[in-house]
C-alpha cells in the first residue's frame, strides 16, 4: 500500500466536478447481460488532503452492457469505498473507452490498517475479463437504526446508537457505533459561565459481527459479536497554566477488548438494548429505523431518501466539533455531536464531510 500526500488545489476541483457534473449513466437504459467480472489492478483511496493506494485482484458478478463483448479490457473504476475494520467496499461504475459504462459493487478483505474507517472516493486504472453468466439470485437487505440512550444500568443516562447493517444469504455486513454516559458519571457545571472541568464518557465500537439476524427469537434484529470498549475523558479550561483562553482537551483510551456482547431491537423497532460482558446492558429508544433492498444513505440526515447539499452542509456547520463543544459552544448531550462523527474517532472533521460527499447525488 502506497500514501500519498494530495493537494487542496486538486480536492477542491474533484470535489466540484463531481459535485456540478455528475454521471448522467443512471437515467439512460440499455440492454444488459450478466457477467463474470475478474479486476485486477491498483485503486487510490482519496481522503481530503491525503490518498492510500491498494492492490486489488476480485473476481465478481456484475451486469453488462450487451456493446461490450465478453473479452479482456483495460478499463477505469471511479466511485467510492466504504472502509470498516474487515471489509472494504467498493461501489462505483467501470468505463471502458467507446463503451457504455456500468455500474460494479464488490467487497475485498481490508488488510490495510493505516487507512481511517469511513467513506472516500476511489478510483484507478484497472485490468478486467468479462465472462458471459447467470448471476445467482442474491436479495441484499439493507438496514439503519439510529437510537438515544435513555438508561445505562438502573441508573438514567444519555447518549447515541448508530447501526448500518448489510444482509443476504450468504453474506453479513454490520458496523455499529455506541456511546452513553450516566446522568451521575461526573459533575456536568450548570451556571452559564462554566469554569474548568472534566467530565468522562463510554463508548463501544463492534469489531467483527459473528450473528446477524432479522426476526430471531423475539427480537426485530439481533446482532451478536466481539466489541470494543473505550473511556473517553474531556476537558475544558476557561484559561490554561499558560494564560491562554479556553482550551478543550480530550483523549480516548482502551477499557475492554474482545468483548461479547449483542445488540436487540425490540418492540416494533422502539427499543434497543446493548449488552456487553463486563458492563452493565445500555437501553434506548429508536429514532429512526430503515429497512430496504435499497442501499442505505448514511448522509441522509433530513431523511428525504437522498443526499444533496443540505445534508453536506449540515456536517460543515459541525466542523471542529468534539465531545462536550458542538459549534464551539459546551454541549453535554452526546448525541448533538455523536450524529455528526460519521467515522466515529471523537471529532467532526472533513473525514465525516468526505463521507456524506460521497454520497452526493444518490438515492435510496
Amino acid at each position: 500500500m502506497k500514501k500519498t500526500i494530495i493537494s487542496g488545489i486538486f480536492l477542491t476541483s474533484f470535489l466540484l466536478t463531481f459535485l456540478l457534473f455528475p454521471s448522467s449513466a443512471a437515467d439512460k437504459t440499455v440492454d444488459m447481460y450478466g457477467a463474470q467480472i475478474q479486476l485486477s489492478g491498483t485503486l487510490s483511496l482519496q481522503y481530503y488532503n491525503e490518498s492510500y493506494s491498494v492492490d486489488i485482484d476480485k473476481t465478481f458478478y456484475a451486469m453488462v452492457p450487451t456493446d461490450i463483448p465478453p473479452g479482456a479490457y483495460n478499463a477505469s473504476f471511479e466511485g467510492y469505498a466504504s472502509i470498516d475494520n474487515e471489509t472494504i467496499e467498493f461501489y462505483g461504475m467501470i468505463e471502458i473507452e467507446e463503451y457504455e459504462e456500468f455500474k460494479v459493487d464488490f467487497n475485498v478483505v481490508n488488510t490495510w490498517s493505516e487507512i481511517p474507517t469511513g467513506k472516500c472516493w476511489a478510483s484507478g486504472q484497472v485490468n478486467i475479463i468479462i465472462q458471459q453468466s447467470e448471476i445467482p439470485p442474491v436479495q441484499y437487505t439493507w438496514i439503519h437504526v439510529l437510537g438515544m440512550v435513555e438508561r445505562y444500568g438502573d441508573q438514567p443516562a444519555h447518549g447515541w446508537l448508530s447501526a448500518l447493517i448489510k444482509l443476504s444469504e450468504n453474506e453479513s455486513m454490520a458496523r455499529v457505533h455506541l456511546c452513553w454516559m450516566p446522568y451521575n458519571f461526573s459533575l456536568i457545571p450548570k451556571t452559564e459561565q462554566p469554569t474548568n472541568f472534566t467530565f468522562t464518557f463510554y463508548a463501544a465500537r463492534l469489531v467483527n459481527a459473528t450473528n446477524i439476524q432479522l426476526n430471531y427469537s423475539g427480537y426485530d434484529l439481533y446482532i451478536e459479536g466481539v466489541w470494543e470498549v473505550y473511556n473517553v475523558t474531556f476537558s475544558y479550561y476557561d484559561e490554561d497554566q499558560n494564560g491562554e483562553f479556553e482550551k478543550y482537551v480530550w483523549c480516548v483510551s482502551v477499557v475492554a477488548q474482545n468483548v461479547t456482547g449483542q445488540l436487540k431491537i425490540s418492540g416494533g423497532w422502539q427499543t434497543f438494548t446493548v449488552s456487553l460482558t463486563g458492563f452493565e446492558n445500555v437501553n434506548g429508544k429508536i429514532v429512526f429505523s430503515r429497512i430496504s433492498t435499497m442501499r442505505v444513505l448514511e448522509g441522509d440526515f433530513n431523511f428525504d431518501n437522498q443526499v444533496d447539499i443540505y445534508d453536506l452542509v449540515h456536517v460543515a456547520k459541525h466542523i471542529g466539533s468534539m465531545p462536550g463543544c458542538v459549534n464551539g459552544k459546551i454541549d453535554m448531550n452526546l448525541e448533538d455531536f455523536a450524529s455528526v462523527d460519521l467515522n466515529f474517532d471523537f471529532q467532526v472533521d472533513i473525514y465525516d464531510l468526505w463521507t456524506v460527499a460521497t454520497e452526493i447525488g444518490e438515492s435510496g
